[in-house]
């Protein structure tokens, strides 16, 4: 029989190897040109604001969002409820998520973060039971690329951008932060949403 002491370590290695096999499943199938798609966005957006040539309200946008992940976590749950994979029930989790911050719950704005941590250490240690379509290029791509748009989005709400003593930050800053921020969340919710929705199981190429 086995000692506690050996049975600890036999979890605490088998525990290690589902990350780190998560991990690099992740990284084999990441392409860092489609982080392109939200900076460019960014760029072009922000330059169309501050040029006065494309200037969206805060509302507009917001209701947009909302609207759009309502639609897609439903369309998420349909996937789950006929095609009952473990993954469709993590992006479903994950646009529901999305989808309480945007209507702006009492506490999702920390609790938010917290959720996303949690589902994407999830789907990290779950990764061999996820791995038909988390090993699919187009799913990670959608999701990083989601992910990084959302960070700019975050960026800009906390004024990275405005010049301060030490550094000019970035002109017209103060025209195109609160438009430019809730652009960006809109295109990281599309992107995120693509990554669920059009999910397809991975093939070995």
């Amino acid at each position: 029989m086995a000692s506690p002491d050996r049975n600890e370590t036999q979890r605490w290695l088998s525990g290690i190897h589902r990350w780190t096999w998560g991990l690099r499943t992740l990284w084999r199938c990441f392409r860092p040109g489609w982080l392109l798609v939200p900076f460019v966005f960014a760029l072009a957006g922000g330059g169309a604001m501050v040029a006065g040539i494309w200037i969206p309200e805060k509302e507009p946008l917001e209701r947009l969002a909302v609207e759009l992940l309502f639609v897609t976590t439903a369309l998420a749950t349909l996937r789950l409820a006929f095609g009952l994979h473990p993954f469709f029930l993590w992006g479903t989790a994950l646009l529901s998520v999305l989808l309480s911050r945007e209507i702006h719950f009492a506490g999702t704005s920390e609790g938010v973060y917290l959720g996303l941590l949690a589902l994407f250490a999830l789907a990290l240690y779950y990764a061999e039971q996820l791995s038909e379509y988390l090993a699919s290029r187009f799913v990670v791509n959608s999701l990083a690329a989601g992910i990084f748009a959302y960070a700019i989005a975050v960026s800009l709400d906390a004024r990275w951008w405005k010049p301060r003593d030490l550094w000019g930050g970035i002109p017209g800053e103060e025209i195109f932060h609160v438009p430019l921020e809730e652009s960006m969340e809109l295109v990281g919710h599309v992107l995120i949403s693509l990554g669920v929705l059009c999910a397809r199981r991975s093939r070995s190429d």
